[in-house]
């Protein structure tokens, strides 16, 4: 399944967006209709404007729904992407938004994160350092912050505790 975001019907202003939408859905008498004239009124029955407008996206791949609204009658509207099309995308990976993380032990682990695509002119911005392993900061956490003796964290970890 895909999806399509549609711009809100009631929050678009822009008469001929609206227009063109309803042209898409082959539905200009529309326009018409005291319901759906002004910005407020469409406000008031949106949920009868948006139930026609699934009823024509439900038979629509989200391409077309695209190339109907945006491409051809220049509606605000776009594609849904699957988080495993942002996470594998190259235009993503290029400008550092999305990159491979790596293990500091096990090196290439075969996932991808949120990266720094924020660019500088004389460095490189980077993060510092990886995200530190589960239980490395137990001896501070319970030790010095907790105050507990070693024997104790011991204990604590024997009994699955931490």
């Amino acid at each position: 399944m895909s999806f399509c975001s549609i711009t809100k019907t009631y929050h678009i202003a822009e008469l001929d967006w609206f227009r063109g939408l309803l042209d898409a859905l082959d539905q200009l008498h529309l326009l018409e209709d005291a319901r759906f004239t002004h910005r407020g009124a469409r406000g008031k029955h949106a949920a009868e404007l948006n139930a026609t407008i699934q009823h024509w996206t439900e038979r629509h791949t989200s391409d077309e729904v695209v190339r109907e609204l945006l491409e051809k009658r220049s509606v605000p509207c776009a594609r849904v992407r699957r988080s495993d099309e942002v996470l594998h995308d190259p235009r993503l990976h290029e400008s550092g938004a999305v990159i491979n993380l790596r293990h500091p032990r096990f090196g290439d682990i075969g996932t991808v994160g949120t990266g720094m695509p924020i660019r500088f002119s004389k460095f490189k911005a980077q993060f510092d350092q990886p995200a530190a392993e589960l239980g490395s900061a137990n001896e501070d956490v319970y030790g010095e912050l907790l105050d507990l003796s070693k024997t104790e964290i011991d204990e604590l970890f024997k009994a699955g505790v931490i």
